[in-house]
């Protein structure tokens, strides 16, 4: 018997989303100790057929995922610390990690007004990045200099202030380190920095998004073009409306300050937040162009309807490119006629496994198909669909591919 309460790590090891077998074809849910007692409807029980191929689940480390035609996806992690502010690790490390775990991308944004170490570590704003470099180099990383603007909501001079910015693309940093908040942000902006609001939630009454005044002033302005939706295991779906309203990129950060390894861990299935950016090159000018322009996705492990799930976040027309290209669809019987029962195969290249589920299947030209599928990744299922008439049609959300605060990409096959 599968107990209802269990960690997050101990819903991972047991196969994180190809765990959904206990959570989707079990008599028990796995859920987390807070989640509720009523089963959310989008994880209720239902019979599942991983297929001969897949009786082990493994998530990989190094993910891969397709590039949309004309450009390069690009996995990248924007937000990290070092000793030289509050983070626990020297500079190079941040280079290891993400050597190790096959990202293309990173930031180390070190805070300009928390620096605990100084007393060992000298106080020196660019200095972390110096010392990245030449290791970001040999590992073929690029390394983006960056740094996180820190201040209460109400500062020493009375000007009223967001918390955590983040400002990448810089060439001056010292430039930043002014006592006044707003100097800072346009200081970072006549450089041509890009900006994003780092975890809007945190430190928050009820952990609740709170939209301050001045980021109005920021985006009409046109310095403010990024939100982070994923932040560690912070997830803020109240980003991904605020992101879509006001035409900026949507990311996912880790915020690291210890290593890696202890924030997650890869034997049993964990990985950090990433954000997939769609380059026209791997350079960082093309990264500029793409978060300028938009082009970015987030992969993460994130927390919905009380659940852990591997999940793809972003615009519709991105993630529909990635499904497309990582999902195949094929029916055993060719065009199968009325009261015909044929097989579906469903093959996933994708790094994480796709949750379906079938919607609008009492309609009469709908195929008749079990409600609830897990494609593992890299695995193919077979499943059983009837059809109901030539052309019928099965439509599927799926529910880990998150297209807006309410919102789940949709894919339609005909029989």
């Amino acid at each position: 018997m599968m107990k209802n309460n269990v960690s997050r790590r101990s819903f991972l090891k047991a196969g994180s989303l190809a765990g959904l077998w206990g959570i989707w074809g079990a008599n028990k849910l796995y859920s987390s100790p807070d989640s509720s007692a009523d089963e959310p409807d989008l994880l209720r029980n239902s019979q599942i057929n991983f297929g001969k191929s897949r009786r082990v689940p493994y998530r990989p480390v190094k993910p891969v995922f397709p590039a949309p035609d004309g450009y390069v996806t690009l996995l990248a992690d924007l937000h990290m610390h070092t000793v030289f502010s509050d983070g626990l690790v020297w500079p190079t490390m941040r280079v290891s990690e993400a050597h190790r775990e096959g990202l293309d991308v990173i930031a180390i944004t070190d805070h300009i007004e928390y620096t605990p170490y100084t007393k060992d570590v000298p106080f020196n704003l660019s200095r972390s990045y110096e010392l990245a470099a030449p290791a970001a180099d040999r590992s073929k990383i690029l390394l983006i200099p960056g740094l996180e603007i820190t201040r209460g909501r109400q500062n020493q001079t009375g000007d009223q202030a967001i918390k955590h910015i983040n400002c990448l693309f810089l060439k001056d940093f010292n430039a930043l380190n002014v006592p006044v908040m707003k100097e800072a942000v346009y200081a970072a902006a006549e450089q041509g920095a890009f900006i994003f609001w780092n975890h809007p939630s945190w430190a928050q009454v009820d952990n609740k998004c709170v939209w301050y005044p001045e980021m109005d002033e920021f985006i009409k302005a046109g310095v403010l073009k990024g939100f982070e939706v994923v932040n560690g295991t912070l997830y803020e779906p109240d980003v991904i409306e605020w992101s879509q309203r006001h035409k900026t990129a949507m990311l996912g950060c880790t915020d690291a300050h210890e290593l890696i390894g202890y924030s997650y861990n890869f034997m049993e299935g964990e990985h950090r937040p990433m954000t997939l950016i769609f380059a026209k090159e791997r350079t960082l000018s093309g990264i500029r162009d793409a978060l300028e322009n938009k082009r970015t996705a987030v992969y993460a492990i994130v927390k919905r309807d009380g659940f852990w799930l591997d999940m793809l976040i972003g615009n519709e027309e991105w993630l529909k490119v990635i499904f497309n290209a990582g999902v195949r669809f094929k029916s055993i019987i060719e065009k199968p006629s009325d009261g015909v029962e044929t097989e579906l195969e469903i093959e996933n290249t994708l790094p994480l496994d796709v949750l379906l589920k079938a919607i609008n299947r009492d309609k009469p030209d709908m195929a008749v198909v079990q409600e609830k599928i897990v494609v593992p990744a890299r695995s193919k299922v077979k499943i059983r669909a009837s059809a109901r008439g030539l052309n019928s049609k099965i439509v599927f959300q799926i529910v880990n591919f998150q297209i807006s605060k309410t919102r789940f990409l949709e894919t339609e096959f005909i029989l």
